[in-house]
């Protein structure tokens, strides 16, 4: 693995409040829509869901409800980076100096 792949968090996501959030928010997953007439498709360019009519993609449906994948804030920051892997659209916090090692999160959910 290399770290050219991935790209810091810091400089890609929405920056919430530190004293009150364990995590930065990073996309969004559409869960409350008209699953028969409409279906969610995801862009892995932009990280995105676009939710269309499965009969006309250039016609957008309502999404009553939205579900964040977020980035951990409490981890080692000395040692470690929070690092977005752009091809799988994942999230990971990794040891500075060697990528394959994963860091411990503290109070995480995604």
């Amino acid at each position: 693995m290399h770290l050219g792949q991935y790209k810091n968090l810091a400089e890609a996501t929405l920056k919430m409040d530190d004293r009150s959030h364990v995590f930065t928010l990073f996309y969004m997953t559409p869960v409350d829509y008209d699953e028969e007439k409409c279906e969610s498709i995801f862009n892995k360019e932009t990280c995105s869901y676009k939710v269309v009519e499965k009969d006309d993609h250039s016609k957008e449906c309502p999404v009553h409800s939205w579900v964040g994948v977020a980035m951990p804030k409490k981890y080692d920051r000395v040692n470690c980076v929070g690092l977005f892997h752009k091809k799988s659209c994942s999230i990971r916090v990794v040891k500075k100096t060697n990528p394959e090692i994963s860091c411990k999160v503290y109070n995480g959910y995604g």
